[in-house]
């Protein structure tokens, strides 16, 4: 059985430089993004090299890959650098260590994220085959498609060995391209219906969009045959909505999340009065950690805002109000909708407990 495992290295610090904002927090988002519900990596099976490590640390993880030796593995690297390696906290690791240590770990496959300045220094780097075993990938589909592809290393390199990548206030601009190549909701092209989207889709969708930023990234050993990502074309996961009437015309929600591991969900649940009347909804985003997450929101209406519920209470004291329940992906695709229709008191209190 195969194994596909993650290592994000990133520094914020290297000597004699500036202190990054983005460099340590993009490799933990990307490995967030490949050991979600979408990706192939087992969340056991990945690991960050993070807040601004030492070049033995950063030996450390390396070599418990070689002790592990997974099939597949991607590694992500970010912070400054230059055409001879990238920072760490206390100097340069060269690409040339960091091409050893990778033909040392011998996976079938490798993609290899470099962002730093003078990242293409790292082009001269050798394909490296190898085989090995740890733990299976659980989905099948996964597996038939790794299993598939070419043994070697991919190489994604945010600029040209003489060149400069950038950061702004929303994150590196490498890999904030690559996010949003990877969950673009277009269809892959691997897979008998594009369910996957390759390396090659991937850097292509990244390389448009850092040119209109005025930066040529560079890539070797693309062939377009190594899976990154499920295709993100339909929103993944379920939603299980549990409700009760609450005082002051309110109402308690539980909503299981299954699933949906490291991704944001949106929850708006919406009061409609008795006369059909839509009034201000309720809002939630929540990130799921796990698979299978509990999250409680508590809602209620404002009598101000709905005449409709201050008449009824006035003519029959009583009223309804209906709870409308939209659960939507990050893509505001949905997920599931239901509606739960609850009776109050004059005093607001519901009718039953």
């Amino acid at each position: 059985m195969s194994t596909f495992a993650f290592l994000g290295i990133g520094s914020n610090n290297t000597p004699g430089a500036h202190t990054l904002q983005h460099a340590e927090r993009g490799v933990v988002r990307l490995g967030l993004a490949m050991t979600g519900a979408l990706g192939a990596v087992s969340p056991n099976n990945a690991s960050f090299v993070v807040g601004n490590p030492s070049k033995r640390a950063i030996d450390a993880a390396l070599r418990k890959l070689r002790r592990q030796r997974p099939d597949y593995l991607a590694l992500p690297i970010s912070g400054h650098g230059n055409a001879l390696g990238f920072g760490a906290s206390d100097g340069l690791y060269s690409f040339d260590r960091l091409r050893d240590e990778i033909g040392e770990i011998g996976a079938r496959g490798t993609a290899v994220v470099i962002n730093t300045c003078g990242a293409g220094g790292f082009a001269k780097s050798v394909t490296v085959l190898g085989g090995i075993e740890l733990e299976p990938i659980a989905d099948p589909s996964w597996a038939a498609q790794l299993l598939s592809s070419v043994d070697g290393v991919r190489t994604l390199m945010a600029t040209g060995a003489n060149e400069k990548t950038w950061e702004s206030s929303r994150g590196s601009w490498f890999i904030e391209a690559l996010l949003s190549a990877m969950h673009h909701t277009g269809p892959g092209d691997l897979g008998t219906y594009g369910e996957f989207v390759s390396e090659k889709l991937v850097f292509g969708r990244v390389f448009v969009e850092m040119k209109r930023l005025g930066v040529h990234p560079i890539a070797r050993g693309m062939f377009g045959d190594f899976p990154m990502m499920r295709s993100n074309v339909a929103a993944v996961g379920r939603s299980t909505i549990v409700a009760r009437p609450t005082a002051n015309l309110g109402a308690r929600l539980q909503v299981r999340l299954q699933g949906r591991r490291h991704l944001a969900t949106r929850i708006t649940v919406t009061p409609i009065d008795g006369f059909g009347n839509r009034l201000p909804p309720s809002i939630k985003t929540t990130f799921a950690w796990k698979d299978d997450v509990l999250d409680v929101m508590n809602a209620s209406v404002d009598r101000g805002v709905s005449p409709g519920c201050t008449q009824q209470l006035w003519w029959h004291g009583v009223c309804r109000v209906t709870w409308e329940v939209d659960v939507r992906d990050q893509e505001l695709r949905r997920i599931t909708c239901c509606r739960f229709n609850f009776d109050y008191f004059e005093e607001g209190q519901p009718m039953s407990w």
